[in-house]
């Protein structure tokens, strides 16, 4: 039974890295967004209209598609040494089903066939090797903890406004009909639980730490960028979760990214003995 379990969710999970995978110019859009309104506008012509009033709202969504294409692409290699990154995956797709039930059907970006979607990132959680969707995390790095509660905080007031305005908007918005609010709070979400899964005793939790700092720096440093776009966190704000995400991935990195590893610096020294005279 072991050995069938093991297949199932390697087939459940490479199905979930082609359809993610073969979605090129959301993977690419991290890396393109900075770029002028006219590159970007031509470059994504043949996928979204007029790309550069939305950068906030498609790097959103973009920064969870990455980080959970990274966490399921993880576990083709020793997947029992990969539980954060299953939960980087997972806890996304768990998030996006709630939500969605939560706002509603309000636009064309949520088909039918997302749901399969969702159902089969979630499904890869419970037949991982060690199951780790079917265990509460439990945190055990109170400095990492420290500093989910931080930005816990500001975060949740944000996903709040995003989804009332997603919930509240109006045909009229061409930010509500393509759902980017959703996608905006969305990423809160994730990164919040990218945080908390980064503080407890996971197996892999330093990647999912670099990958919630990460983000963080990456919307961060956006909204700085682009304060007047819609969704954005602005000058003031988005330098303070830039700052948070680079904190923590150097406080993460200080911590050893692994608990319980062993330190390989520390030496047993045998004991010498003495000679007499």
């Amino acid at each position: 039974m072991g050995s069938v379990r093991r297949i199932a969710f390697y087939v459940v999970a490479g199905l979930l890295v082609l359809a993610l995978a073969i979605q090129w110019w959301v993977v690419l859009t991290p890396a393109v967004v900075w770029l002028p309104d006219g590159f970007v506008n031509d470059f994504f012509s043949s996928r979204v209209d007029d790309f550069s009033i939305h950068r906030i709202h498609r790097l959103a969504l973009a920064l969870s598609h990455v980080v959970v294409l990274i966490g399921l692409a993880l576990q083709f290699r020793r997947p029992e040494t990969k539980e954060a990154p299953m939960w980087q995956a997972s806890g996304f797709f768990g998030a996006a089903i709630v939500l969605n039930l939560v706002i509603g059907p309000t636009s064309e970006q949520v088909p039918p066939p997302l749901w399969i979607i969702f159902g089969l990132g979630v499904l890869a959680g419970v037949l991982h090797p060690t199951s780790p969707l079917l265990r509460v995390p439990q945190p055990t790095d109170r400095r990492l903890l420290a500093l989910t509660a931080v930005v816990a905080v500001p975060v949740v007031f944000y996903v709040f406004d995003q989804v009332g305005s997603q919930i509240s908007g109006v045909e009229a918005d061409p930010h509500w009909a393509g759902s980017h609010y959703q996608f905006a709070g969305e990423f809160g979400i994730h990164l919040i639980l990218l945080a908390v899964v980064s503080s407890t005793a996971f197996t892999g939790r330093r990647v999912t730490a670099w990958m919630a700092g990460l983000s963080a720096l990456s919307m961060g440093a956006a909204s700085v960028v682009f304060p007047d776009q819609t969704s954005s966190l602005g000058i003031v704000w988005g330098a303070a979760l830039a700052a948070w995400g680079l904190a923590f991935i150097v406080t993460s990195e200080r911590a050893g990214g692994e608990t319980g590893a062993p330190n390989r610096s520390k030496r047993l020294a045998s004991p010498v003995p003495s000679r007499r005279k």
